[in-house]
């Protein structure tokens, strides 16, 4: 698979659109977000995407856009891992309603803490993910 566009890739994430998200709308957000503030940062990893909340000195809370099949996603999260632990994150977060991701990451050997959130105002369980980097 070749390298899409960034536009490309909120298009084509199953996470937003599941629930017949505007994927215009969410790269609108997310590209607010990255020009209005300082705390937030993404990395790029194949054809995934992260979105990074500086949460603490060596703690992130992370979105994930994903286009990649899983085992090219796998290769992505080692890559973006790889680099947290680099800039001297220890731990990274994130809230998802996509319960095989977690179980995906944590059979690629991170160590992850999956917390059940409980149903959204949607009727969605979410789950609160933590994996060591």
């Amino acid at each position: 698979m070749e390298q899409m566009t960034t536009q490309e890739i909120f298009e084509k994430c199953p996470e937003i659109n599941r629930f017949g998200h505007d994927w215009k709308e969410a790269y609108a957000q997310v590209s607010n977000l990255l020009r209005s503030t300082k705390e937030f940062r993404m990395m790029r990893c194949g054809n995934s995407l992260f979105l990074i909340r500086i949460s603490g000195d060596h703690q992130a809370e992370i979105s994930m856009f994903n286009a990649d099949p899983p085992t090219k996603f796998a290769r992505n999260f080692r890559d973006f891992a790889k680099a947290m632990r680099s800039a001297g994150y220890t731990s990274a977060t994130g809230v998802t309603d996509n319960l095989p991701t977690l179980k995906l990451i944590e059979r690629f050997g991170y160590p992850i803490q999956i917390e059940n959130l409980g149903e959204d105002a949607e009727g969605i369980t979410q789950y609160r993910g933590t994996v060591n980097v």
